[in-house]
């Protein structure tokens, strides 16, 4: 997930956005240790899989597109012990 925005995030249509959001990162790390009483120490670049970790991304998985994704890798839900119901059936939901 974190390469694949990573590659997305230096694409040719994002890569622009992203070099300025970094810079602006940057320069608000400098503002910061300049404000404070401490000096700091950066790396002249930012690691964008390093920061969708920092930000603890997830990818964000709906009922239906999971069990379709368990059913094209050939999974099956029906030999389990779990049973699904719909959500508005749910009592403790």
């Amino acid at each position: 997930l974190y390469t694949e925005l990573s590659q997305t995030a230096y694409n040719s249509e994002n890569y622009l956005f992203t070099q300025n959001l970094l810079s602006e990162i940057q320069k608000y790390f400098l503002n910061l240790e300049q404000s404070s009483n401490y000096i700091l120490e950066m790396t002249s670049e930012i690691d964008m899989i390093a920061l969708f970790k920092a930000l603890d991304i997830k990818l964000e998985i709906f009922a239906d597109d999971f069990f379709e994704k368990l059913n094209q890798k050939g999974y099956s839900l029906k030999d389990t012990k779990y049973t699904i119901i719909d959500k508005d059936e749910c009592e403790i939901c």
